[in-house]
């Protein structure tokens, strides 16, 4: 009888659900990082500020992104050039960049007015090979300037359809014996369907056939 009475003590009634005692605590929402320039593991995940990926795309981490547009772009207090992001900027290092139409170091001359581009390649006039003229003023004219090693004007050859001397001796163009195999010297053949002497006209067409018959 002892052992019935246990029995029914024990047993849980139908209907009633088992619960257990979580000690008060409410389940958690994820914690991020959320002040990205104190100093402070805010999440506690071991990692703080910048270094912590939450904050990685914020103002704070990215730094002043420009370095002259008055504003401080990543909210640390510093503006432009007093920021240490813009330490090593042109726009704060004395530099003139040569080709943005800024005046970057405040000296009144902007780009390739600034002497400070006076070697810049952005600034560089090129030499122009056969006009007597030291056009990018480094001391060098027309083919005495290493600009001009290629230019046909400098390469001792005449061109044969500029009625220039290019070469400087005495013939010009197809008079010279370089162009005694150029198209442009050769005659028009006024029957053969070719444009010979590569003028755009052919046969016919071409004043040199004037006289064929």
């Amino acid at each position: 009888m002892k052992n019935i009475i246990l029995l029914s003590l024990i047993i849980i009634p139908a209907g009633v659900a088992c619960s257990f005692d979580s000690g008060g605590l409410a389940p958690q929402d994820p914690v991020f990082e959320t002040v990205c320039d104190d100093g402070v593991d805010n999440d506690g995940d071991g990692y703080t500020d910048c270094a912590d990926q939450d904050c990685q795309a914020t103002a704070a981490c990215l730094g002043e992104q420009d370095c002259d547009d008055g504003l401080d772009d990543d909210g640390d207090g510093y503006t432009d050039c007093a920021d240490q992001d813009c330490f090593s900027d042109p726009a704060c290092t004395g530099q003139e960049v040569c080709d943005n139409g800024l005046d970057d170091d405040g000296d009144g001359d902007v780009d390739c007015d600034d002497a400070d581009c006076a070697s810049s390649i952005s600034c560089k006039v090129p030499e122009v090979c056969d006009n007597g003229l030291d056009d990018d003023g480094d001391g060098y004219a027309d083919c005495d300037d290493a600009d001009c090693v290629d230019d046909v004007n400098c390469l001792g050859l005449e061109n044969c359809g500029n009625g220039l001397d290019d070469d400087g001796d005495g013939f010009v163009d197809c008079d010279d014996a370089d162009c005694v195999l150029a198209q442009v010297c050769q005659p028009e053949r006024c029957d053969n369907g070719i444009d010979d002497d590569g003028d755009g006209d052919v046969d016919c067409d071409d004043a040199d056939c004037d006289t064929f018959s």
